[in-house]
Formats: C-alpha cells, sequence, structure tokens
C-alpha cells in the first residue's frame, strides 16, 4: 500500500504527493512546526467526522496502515499528540518505507524543541528523521542538518551555525529553523544584527510565531530599545494559541514586563510579571524581578539599572564579581562595602528613568565592558 498518493484524511479531496497543506480544507498533512498545527482554516466538526469515520474502520481491522495514518494526522490537526503518537507507530512498523510516517512521528516528539537533547525522544525523533531523510523526504532532510546543529550548539557553535543553515538551505520556508539560528547568533556569539535578521526572517513566514517575537523582544531588551521590545512583547501575547505551553506564555509575560519597567512604567511592570509567575510559579528569576520592581529585597545598581536580575548584563556582572573580584585579596572587602553603600544606591536608580539612564552610561555599561575585556 503506498499511502503516501491517499487523499487527505479529513475532507477526502485528491492531494499531490508531498503537499504540506490540503487545498480544500487546510488540514496539515506534513507538519514543520507544532505552533502551525490547530489551524483555524479547518473546521472542527470536519474533523471529528474524518476521526469517527477511521476510527470504524480500525474497528475492522485495528493494523489497517492507512487508516491509522489518517487519524494520526487527524489528531495531530487537534493538536492532539498522545492520541497520535500510537497510531504513528503501528504506520512506521507496517510500511517502514514510508517516510511521512517517520516524518510526522519524529516531529511529535521533538515538540519544537520542547523535548530535552540527548533525551531518549530526542535521540528516537532523529532516528526516524534520519530514516525519511534517507528516503528521500525534503523536510526530513532539512530537519537533520537541524537536529545535528541542534546537537553542537554548546560543542561547536560555528557548526552548529553552518548545519542550521543547510537546514534553512533544503527548506527555506520554515520559520523555525531561522528562530534556532537567531538564537545561536543571539546568545552564542553576542551578534545581534545578524540574530535580529533571522528573527524577522522567521516572522516574514510566520507572523503569528510566539516565539520569534519573544526572542525578539529580549534582543532589544538587550540592545536597550524598550519601545521596541514591548511592541514584540505585545504581539507575542496577541499570538497566543490555547495549547500554547504555560512556560512559554510566562516568558512573553516576563519580557513584556521586563520592557515596561524600563520604560518607567511600574504598576503595569508588576501586573505582567504576576501574570507570568501565574502561568510558571516554578521560574525563580520570575519572583526575583517582582521583587525588583516590588523594592522588597535589596537591588544593587546593575539590577535596578537594567530592571531584572536575569538580565545578559546583570549575568555578566555577576560572573565578573565571583570569576574575577572575589579572587582577589582585596575582592570580599570591595563587595561587603558595595553591598551595603550599593543597595542605598540602586533605591534612587530604580525609582528614576532618567537615573536608570545615567547609571547605565556612566556605572554599568562601563564596568561591562571592563568585565568582557578581563574575560578575554
Amino acid at each position: 500500500m503506498n499511502i503516501e498518493t491517499m487523499n487527505c484524511p479529513t475532507c477526502g479531496a485528491g492531494l499531490k504527493p508531498k503537499v504540506r497543506e490540503c487545498d480544500y480544507c487546510g488540514t496539515v498533512l506534513i507538519i514543520t512546526s507544532i505552533e502551525n498545527l490547530g489551524s483555524l482554516k479547518v473546521d472542527a466538526n470536519l474533523l471529528n467526522i474524518s476521526i469517527e469515520k477511521w476510527k470504524e474502520k480500525l474497528n475492522t481491522n485495528p493494523l489497517d496502515p492507512e487508516a491509522n495514518y489518517a487519524i494520526a494526522m487527524a489528531y495531530m490537526n487537534k493538536n492532539l499528540r498522545e492520541a497520535a503518537y500510537k497510531h504513528f507507530l503501528i504506520v512506521v512498523e507496517k510500511i517502514p518505507e514510508f517516510p511521512l510516517g517517520h516524518y510526522n512521528l519524529a516531529i511529535l516528539l521533538f515538540d519544537d524543541g520542547n523535548v530535552i537533547i540527548n533525551s531518549d525522544d530526542f535521540n528516537l525523533a532523529q532516528k526516524h528523521i534520519e530514516y525519511a531523510a534517507m528516503l528521500g523526504l525534503n523536510e526530513a532532510i532539512g530537519f537533520k542538518w537541524f537536529f545535528s546543529g541542534l546537537k553542537l550548539v554548546n560543542v561547536d557553535s560555528d557548526e552548529s551555525i553552518s548545519n542550521y543553515k543547510k537546514a534553512i538551505e533544503n527548506c527555506p520556508d520554515i520559520a523555525f529553523f531561522n528562530i534556532n539560528l537567531g538564537h545561536l547568533y543571539d546568545y552564542g556569539k553576542g551578534n545581534f544584527e545578524e540574530a535580529e535578521k533571522y528573527y524577522k526572517k522567521a516572522l516574514e513566514l510566520n507572523n503569528k510565531s510566539t516565539a520569534a517575537y519573544i526572542n525578539l523582544s529580549y534582543l532589544y531588551i538587550k540592545k536597550n530599545n524598550y519601545i521596541e521590545a514591548e511592541i514584540n512583547a505585545v504581539l507575542a501575547i496577541e499570538s497566543f494559541k490555547d495549547f500554547l505551553p504555560d512556560f512559554r506564555k510566562a516568558e512573553a509575560y516576563n519580557i513584556y514586563s521586563l520592557s515596561l519597567w524600563n520604560l518607567g512604567k511600574k504598576e503595569e511592570a508588576i501586573k505582567n510579571i504576576k501574570i507570568a509567575i501565574a502561568y510558571d510559579s516554578s521560574i525563580a528569576v520570575y519572583k526575583q524581578n517582582l521583587e525588583v520592581y516590588n523594592k522588597k529585597s535589596g537591588c544593587f545598581i546593575a539590577t535596578a539599572t537594567m530592571g531584572s536580575y536575569d538580565h545578559p548584563t546583570v549575568m555578566e556582572l555577576r560572573h565578573f564579581r565571583d570569576n574575577w573580584i572575589l579572587q582577589k585579596s582585596w575582592g570580599e572587602r570591595f563587595v561587603k562595602w558595595y553591598y551595603h553603600y550599593g543597595s542605598i544606591v540602586a533605591k534612587f536608580i530604580e525609582n528614576s528613568f532618567v537615573l536608570r539612564k545615567i547609571s547605565y552610561f556612566l556605572i554599568v555599561s562601563p564596568l561591562f565592558y571592563l568585565a568582557r575585556i578581563v574575560k578575554k
């Protein structure tokens, strides 16, 4: 049986081989991102009718590969991934030469990067992607390079970038590839210009990508462009889908609160960091940010200036303190002195937009570059 030539599992329309979406009902047939699922284009009633139809066929023959593939894709279009999983397993067992079975199973396991790298699920996803790539599916070839790049991020960033670019060459219209390449330039290389280019390219491909808006907003925070950070954080929140994980929603509200804080909108910042905590209370940084906003913690100059305990500049200065200043004979005495007087100065800085700007240019920025020089 050649499932690749089957009709659309939802509406029954005829399909061209390897087409990504049904032209008639909008059903996703080749998944490139979990973000693309749950489309409003697909009639929910039509999906339910399709599922019931394939269930009847499975009642007759539970191992029928066509029925298992069709119902798995219907479940995926409803973002019911656990329900789809067991049906994909039957497909790849019964028809191992069918590339779309291996490919879509791999994307389900990968879950837009929410899977832990080198976990059993990730390794299984990589195995099925490589199998589908061997069978010639172009999207699988792209993801093969992408997975390889993911594994190398913390080992060889240059090789990781090379693999990400090969993934984009194979599939230039997959937003997810551009987001990850932008993230590597952003956090791995500190190349904000290249990072911004790839984040924006991702949004050209998918203007509802929550992850792209969040990353772009964080980037603008680091560039002290708080107005653009706020705009992109709002767009991230507006792009939410019902099935978006709570941790991702928390990220969006956290970055929104950071941009508001740096724009001097204290009350709005407090309101939105509380929403972030409500979505994901496990992240200590969100609670620390709330303490900063409420002036409940010893807010020191860098934290008060940047508005966040986990701002990359603050993190760099903490690293400088721990790994250089405190290693000197005078370091511990200096830090104790700073903790006493720095907290007093910080209370004035955090309440004034103008003082935060002055502090950034006269204190924080020079120290940051000194830390970079010493680190090198």
